[in-house]
């Protein structure tokens, strides 16, 4: 090997890769979760997720709700999509503490596009 030079595998981290992953998945069915529980009666995942906290018997967990609702979704687009929600809500709390991100208006969502291009 050159001098300075450092090939990829001394830099590759100790955790396995499915390791990894699942973390990765965790934290962005976790920001999912956020997103739902902002409004629970505003989708119909939110109010699977009501049943669950108000403990009705055979209700999955919150977390396997979430997670099976958006099973089969690539960890990328969890990920983008929740960044961008995140995003539009703390723009809409910004304007209303009490705002919900759900439900979406149009002329809400028209202003936000317009706010980010300005």
């Amino acid at each position: 090997e050159a001098q300075g030079r450092i090939s990829w595998s001394k830099k590759a981290s100790l955790i396995p890769w499915p390791v990894a992953q699942n973390r990765a998945l965790a934290r962005a069915l976790e920001s999912w979760r956020l997103i739902l529980m902002d409004n629970l009666d505003a989708s119909l995942v939110g109010r699977q997720i009501l049943k669950s906290l108000q403990g009705l018997e055979g209700a999955p967990s919150v977390e396997q709700t979430v997670a099976d609702a958006l099973a089969g979704k690539s960890l990328s687009t969890l990920r983008a999509r929740a960044s961008s929600l995140m995003a539009f809500g703390r723009w809409k709390k910004s304007l209303d503490p009490q705002a919900t991100i759900f439900p979406i208006l149009e002329d809400q969502a028209y202003a936000y596009v317009r706010e980010l291009r300005e």
